[in-house]
């Protein structure tokens, strides 16, 4: 089963598949925010600018997460009793 995973550029013409936590709806400094929205992604891919980076065209870091063609299901905050409801 599919979890949390995403494409993560090591190199030019090297990538990796990544587990990565789930998100939590937090501020920088890890105090719970009071409203947001986290979005439950379906599906992604690699755009043109993601293509250059993969082929080192295009500098990037190490481990940078590509991708951000995506296709989204939103999921509410309720923060007065603290449950995330689908949509």
């Amino acid at each position: 089963m599919a979890g949390n995973r995403a494409v993560a550029y090591m190199g030019p013409r090297k990538v990796e598949i990544h587990n990565l936590d789930y998100p939590k709806l937090v501020d920088p400094r890890g105090k719970k925010c009071e409203h947001g929205v986290i979005l439950k992604l379906l599906v992604t891919n690699i755009c043109g600018s993601d293509q250059h980076i993969y082929r080192g065209r295009f500098p990037a870091p190490s481990g940078m997460i590509l991708g951000h063609e995506k296709y989204r299901r939103g999921r509410r905050s309720r923060p007065r009793c603290g449950i995330y409801q689908e949509r």
